[in-house]
């Protein structure tokens, strides 16, 4: 194997590019999430579950082909790679939205609703965005070097 190849198959610079793919996801996931905040008004509760499952959703498709080239650089077959990525992400997804929703119910005095809404969505991604890496990295998209 190539050195280059080998750095690229590291599980450091996967998770570094994981990180960088979840970064511009979560850009993504902010704008979403902040638009439906300023449209509905609501920043806590249950609601905001739906919020945030609307704005995963969007932001998964974008994950998952640039974790498929980026990251990971497989070149399997799409059709079962795809609905095994888009079950993990539902899982995630209401993993993430759970977080979400139950933190934004303890609201500490020194911040807005806003704020903390948003504190805690960087909370509950990374959270499962560590999870879903673990799961992608060694089942979803794992290697002929791996096996």
């Amino acid at each position: 194997m190539r050195i280059k190849e080998r750095i690229k198959s590291h599980w450091i610079f996967q998770y570094a590019a994981y990180g960088a793919v979840g970064s511009v996801n979560f850009i993504i996931d902010i704008c979403i999430l902040n638009l439906l905040m300023s449209l509905t008004h609501i920043y806590q509760g249950k609601m905001f579950f739906l919020f945030k499952i609307i704005s995963f959703m969007a932001y998964s498709i974008n994950g998952y082909f640039m974790n498929k080239k980026l990251t990971f650089d497989y070149k399997g077959n799409k059709k079962t790679t795809y609905p095994a990525y888009a079950s993990i992400l539902f899982l995630a997804a209401l993993g993430n939205g759970w977080i979400l929703s139950t933190l934004t119910m303890i609201l500490p005095s020194r911040l807005s609703p806003r704020m903390w809404a948003n504190i805690v969505n960087l909370i509950a991604s990374m959270t499962t965005g560590t999870i879903s890496f673990l799961v992608n990295k060694f089942i979803i998209f794992k290697g002929d070097d791996d096996k």
